[in-house]
């Protein structure tokens, strides 16, 4: 068993474990305001280890093709541009052709014979705190990581991030039973778990490479 393979399970299975217990106080509360106050407390948690577990996925995911110590020009076309992020930025502040002569044909071919690197600040996967199916899928693309599910549950995942934030806003969004409440981590689940076995076939099958 590889060690991404452990570390990922580990992170599952008490993002899994939290969510359950919840559901057992939901289970055997006699109070309806408290049940629906727990349910109401589930979508909020849900969307947390929804957007806690992504993050946590595609991070491990680049730390682990940047302990490859491979030079940027051996990774898929979809890295290296992630990698250079910043310095693309850096040519938005000057389009003479004397710069951009000397950046495409100097620059740029020996930051490809580089190291790969990601820059702690400016090569970072955001979620905005409103991590939507769009956004998840534009964020995995960026690092050649695909999840066809992402598109099968968009309805629902949409649902549950406009849900969050209606409940994180003060507006009274109630669910009334624990069945509607399943719907929407069955899918998020989903997602992770997909995401989770894409990470492991791409670090094991270094897929990440050209």
């Amino acid at each position: 068993m590889s060690s991404w393979f452990e570390k990922i399970e580990q992170e599952l299975d008490w993002r899994e474990s939290e969510l359950t217990s919840m559901k057992i106080l939901v289970i055997t509360t006699k109070n309806n305001s408290t049940k629906q106050a727990l349910l109401r407390s589930l979508i909020v948690m849900l969307y947390a280890h929804y957007e806690g577990f992504c993050k946590f996925a595609w991070d491990l995911y680049l730390n682990g093709i940047k302990q490859q110590n491979l030079k940027r020009n051996q990774f898929c076309e979809p890295i290296k541009i992630f990698s250079l992020k910043k310095k693309f930025k850096q040519v938005g502040g000057n389009l003479s052709s004397k710069f951009l002569w000397e950046f495409f044909s100097i620059e740029l071919p020996k930051m490809l014979n580089e190291d790969l690197e990601f820059d702690s600040e400016e090569n970072q996967l955001e979620t905005k705190s409103n991590l939507k199916p769009k956004l998840l899928k534009s964020n995995l693309e960026k690092i050649n990581l695909f999840c066809p599910l992402i598109d099968e549950h968009t309805v629902i995942l949409n649902s549950l991030v406009e849900m969050r934030n209606s409940i994180a806003h003060g507006e009274k969004n109630l669910i009334q039973e624990l069945s509607e409440y399943e719907k929407y981590e069955k899918a998020a689940f989903d997602v992770m778990y997909e995401l989770s076995l894409t990470i492991i076939e791409s670090l094991e099958g270094q897929k990440y490479l050209k």
